[in-house]
């Protein structure tokens, strides 16, 4: 844990001091493309489906796995990415409803250093689920397209017939995605849906 601490303040310091217009005026022309589109409280951008071979959007592109479930059942849902060469850090949050869904788990965590630790579910009861992973090498970590990040799981609650989005957020955890050397790249998020049978 202390490592993770040490590595985060890292990369703080290097933020801070880069020249890199990108990473130091806040104005929303230099912003990722994702956070342009968004207010504090809107949704990531979306699409349908959550399957990889679907169009890309600019820099990392996230998906969350689609399935259905029986009420009062578990299913979990994939989350993958598109490729993506020297990722060092990540962070966003993740929303659902949660009068459709109870939250029960992460796991099946692939890329290095990812675990417990990097999720925050203090709020899952309100229907979020913060994240931030830092490459705890400082390597940067390489990813091909459709690669599994993690599983998200969750207990239908709703009734027959509903259908429950997950999708990427940007409060209160907002987006942020590094890779070599040190460049802040958009996140597009897309969204995957839980039916209830």
């Amino acid at each position: 844990m202390m490592y993770k601490s040490i590595a985060a303040l890292m990369l703080l310091f290097m933020f801070a001091c880069s020249t890199d217009p990108k990473v130091s005026n806040t104005s929303t022309a230099d912003q990722p493309v994702a956070e342009q589109k968004m207010q504090p409280n809107d949704p990531a951008v979306s699409t349908p489906s959550a399957k990889p071979e679907h169009e890309d959007g600019p820099g990392l592109n996230l998906w969350v796995g689609s399935g259905s479930v029986a009420n009062g059942a578990e299913v979990c849902i994939d989350v993958t990415s598109s490729k993506i060469t020297g990722l060092l850090s990540m962070q966003y949050s993740m929303r659902w409803d949660p009068k459709l869904l109870e939250f029960t788990s992460v796991k099946g965590f692939t890329i290095p250093t990812m675990d417990l630790n990097d999720f925050g579910s203090h709020k899952a009861a309100e229907g979020f689920l913060t994240a931030v992973w830092i490459d705890d090498t400082l390597n940067g970590v390489n990813l091909e397209n459709g690669d599994l990040l993690f599983q998200l799981c969750f207990k239908a609650i709703g009734a027959s017939g509903e259908e429950a989005p997950v999708r990427f957020w940007s409060n209160p955890t907002p987006y942020e995605v590094v890779v070599l050397p040190e460049q802040v790249i958009p996140l597009t998020a897309h969204k995957g849906i839980i039916k209830i049978l």
